[in-house]
């Protein structure tokens, strides 16, 4: 792989990391042709798993502490955390819309706290 423009964020994929990517990216893309193809989801849904799987492959490429060399191994960790755990927030949030509704719009604690986290890894990721 080509080197990145200097000063640019993004992790060097020379690593474990390029193939947590690619595969990622691969299953993404057969979700996609499943999906498209043979199930018919609601948009939020579609919405919620491109976002759900997009927030993980952000995570990878431009990890949280900026640049890699000067950071230690278990900022991987981290930053697979942070896009995984932001994942299982908006797929809870898509899930529990109905409840919100039925509750009149009024948000237990669990749906501020994944709220106020996805609000959070938007602006990061």
């Amino acid at each position: 792989m080509t080197d990145l423009p200097a000063g640019t964020d993004s992790r060097h994929l020379d690593s474990l990391v390029p193939r947590l990517i690619f595969l990622l990216g691969v299953v993404i893309a057969i979700g996609h042709l499943y999906f498209n193809v043979f199930v018919t989801l609601p948009n939020i849904e579609q919405n919620t798993w491109h976002y759900a799987g997009f927030v993980i492959l952000c995570a990878l490429v431009y990890p949280l502490s900026g640049s890699e060399k000067k950071r230690p191994a278990w900022m991987l960790a981290v930053d697979i955390g942070l896009g995984i755990l932001t994942a299982i927030c908006a797929l809870y949030m898509q899930h529990a819309e109905d409840a919100i509704y039925a509750r009149g719009v009024s948000l237990s604690t669990l749906d501020w706290l994944c709220g106020g986290f996805l609000i959070f890894s938007a602006l990061e990721f």
